[in-house]
């Protein structure tokens, strides 16, 4: 059952103090500067993903006659109302949880706990935008295509293969969903939070996580960590390398989009160096690394982690890179 959610109980930023309002605006600023953020927003708008960004998932649930294949631009309009959004956003608007402003507003800003505060705060924006827009943003694509022309957005979210003796597939509720987060009973804007993860994906990179195993001093807090819907790449739960995390932090903190790092880090993405990484579900309920408490799901902690339904039953590189390096040492050894 989907949680209920009082807009009473979230909160303004507008009662921060001056600091940490400004470095707040500041970073959101910096993130929706980037042409990702602009197409990432822009096809909410539009109310379909580009074809070519609905497959760049893994466990996609999509077919090769799937009709998303058809939306390979997006519909006239949505990119001028993402840059009109995105050049009147204002950061008082948006509702945060009491807990988060405070943690938030604790920090102080020479420490490098506000510095991934500050990052949880961004990317918690970036969701809250996303939802935002699903929810309340007139979708363009339903203007461009009649209810007979089998192309709308209901149309092609909801389709489905031919059975042909296949079993049938059931779509994702929308197509702005990244595979790593579905449980949208449980989540407290439903669907739109779908789209929230689907947004923090494609633009930074993953979905922001955070060790939440204990409480962390000022400085000794782990670094974060990455759930990314990427093919090709991991679907493990991934911790940033060292110079990742402080190439992200340096671009939110930069005092203005034309000062960011060059070229821009976003999004980010794992490689064989990122040797920190955990199965998700052991992620969230053995090691604690999650961001909001209601990614875990009710029915997961009845059980052990062992009777979790994996996402893959093959053990490969892309996933463990260590595989690789064992089979290499393998080979040369029989050399």
């Amino acid at each position: 059952m989907q949680k209920e959610t009082s807009t009473l109980t979230k909160q303004s930023v507008k009662d921060l103090d001056a600091d940490h309002h400004d470095a707040l605006s500041r970073a959101v600023g910096n993130v929706l500067s980037t042409d990702i953020a602009l197409e990432t927003y822009a096809q909410i708008i539009d109310g379909l993903p580009l074809g070519n960004v609905a497959w760049n998932r893994y466990k996609h649930k999509l077919h090769p006659k799937h009709p998303i294949d058809t939306h390979n631009e997006l519909c006239p309009g949505a990119l001028e109302r993402a840059q009109e959004m995105r050049d009147a956003f204002n950061i008082d608007l948006l509702k945060f949880e009491p807990k988060l402003l405070q943690t938030y507003q604790s920090a102080s800003t020479s420490t490098q706990q506000f510095r991934l505060r500050l990052l949880e705060f961004t990317a918690v924006s970036l969701h809250q935008i996303a939802v935002y827009l699903f929810q309340k943003a007139a979708c363009v694509h339903d203007l461009h295509h009649a209810p007979e022309s089998g192309l709308t957005i209901r149309d092609i979210t909801l389709w489905q293969r031919p059975a042909n003796g296949w079993l049938p597939t059931v779509p994702y509720p929308t197509l702005f969903t990244h595979p790593g987060f579905t449980a949208v009973e449980q989540y407290p804007n439903g669907k739109a939070d779908l789209v929230g993860y689907w947004a923090e994906d494609r633009v930074l990179g993953g979905v922001v996580l955070f060790d939440r195993s204990q409480d962390w001093n000022n400085e000794d807090e782990p670094n974060v960590y990455f759930q990314s819907s990427r093919p090709k790449r991991t679907y493990l739960v991934y911790q940033l390398l060292d110079e990742q995390q402080e190439a992200l932090l340096n671009f939110i903190t930069a005092l203005s989009s034309d000062s960011t790092p060059k070229p821009c880090p976003i999004p980010l993405s794992s490689s064989a160096e990122n040797t920190v990484r955990i199965k998700p579900a052991d992620a969230r309920h053995i090691h604690k690394i999650y961001r909001d408490p209601w990614e875990i799901l009710a029915q997961e902690r009845s059980q052990p982690p062992s009777q979790f339904v994996r996402d893959r039953d093959v053990i490969s590189a892309t996933d463990h890179p260590e595989v690789e390096d064992l089979l290499r040492r393998l080979l040369n050894r029989r050399d």
